[in-house]
This record gives C-alpha cells, sequence and structure tokens, in this order.
C-alpha cells in the first residue's frame, strides 16, 4: 500500500500477442476481504469444543480443527493426508471403509454408528468412546465429508456408575 502496510494481493498475467510484438496484462486483485473471511472460518472451526474432520472421497484427512487435532494427539500436518482410518482402532478398520464407502454413495446428513459403540485412537495408540455426525459437502474440488466427533469417556463412565448404583 502507498502508507507501507503490507496487503495481500493475487496476480494476473495475460499475454497479449500481435504479431511479432508480445504484451503483458497485468491484473492486481486486493483480497484482503477474501483472507479476513478465511480467518474467520478457521477460528470458528478453531473455536468449536468438537472435533471436526474434513475427508475426501478417497478417505484422505485435507481439514482439521484444533480440538480434533488435540483429541487424537497430532499435529495438524501430521492428520492432513492422512487415511482416517488411521483414527480408529485395528480391529475396525476394514468394516469402516466399506461404511465409508456406502455412506459416500447415500451423502445424508445423519449420525453415524447408531445402535454401536464407537471409538477413536489416540495417537499413543489408546482407545476412547466417541460419537460422530456426519455431514456430505459438494464443493468445488470434490465431494467432502465433514465428521464432527466428540469424545465421550466422561458420559460413558457416569453412565457406568449410575447403573452400578441401580
Amino acid at each position: 500500500h502507498k502508507d507501507g502496510h503490507r496487503i495481500p494481493i493475487e496476480i494476473g498475467l495475460q499475454p497479449i500477442g500481435d504479431g511479432d510484438e508480445i504484451t503483458v496484462l497485468v491484473s492486481v486483485v486486493d483480497i484482503t476481504e477474501r483472507k479476513n473471511n478465511e480467518l474467520r472460518i478457521r477460528l470458528a472451526l478453531d473455536a468449536s469444543a468438537s472435533a471436526m474432520i474434513m475427508i475426501d472421497d478417497a478417505g484422505k484427512i485435507v481439514l482439521t480443527n484444533a480440538s480434533a487435532e488435540f483429541m487424537f494427539g497430532y499435529e495438524k500436518d501430521e492428520l492432513i493426508g492422512r487415511p482416517v482410518e488411521d483414527l480408529i482402532p485395528e480391529r475396525f478398520r476394514r468394516k469402516h471403509s466399506v461404511y465409508r464407502t456406502s455412506y459416500l454413495n447415500s451423502r445424508e446428513r445423519r449420525d453415524m454408528g447408531m445402535g454401536r459403540d464407537l471409538f477413536g485412537l489416540n495417537s499413543d495408540k489408546s482407545e476412547f468412546p466417541i460419537e460422530i455426525g456426519l455431514t456430505p459437502i459438494d464443493g468445488v474440488d470434490g465431494r467432502r465429508v465433514v465428521a464432527t466427533i466428540n469424545d465421550i469417556t466422561e458420559r460413558k463412565a457416569r453412565d457406568d456408575l449410575i447403573k452400578q448404583k441401580n
């Protein structure tokens, strides 16, 4: 900016030819608003108490929030590109890939694992009970699924205590 502060820009170059002479048309666009919107979305995702993980149609993780990183014990760059099955105990992985493929074909917003106990796998290989909600998204870069995940360890412990007392 002429006052010295930096602004994010996008530059486009378009060659224009007329015979032997080539000129380049340069367009410069201020993308401050877009960057601010991206930051707002990132802040909202990271503020969520629920873990959020987006996967592509191959089951690879393409987006996470801070709660997911904390819940599963990984840094963001360790999760991006990893198969989502890495966050599931080994004994459930084979079936999960079948369920994932089936879900990608049905594509409806719903809770996952109705009537079954679901478990996540932490980076230290410890398991914990979870609940998962699934939301399909069709975007510019293809089909995606957002999983909203809650660790229900404390609720399960309370439920078990109540059962014992009864």
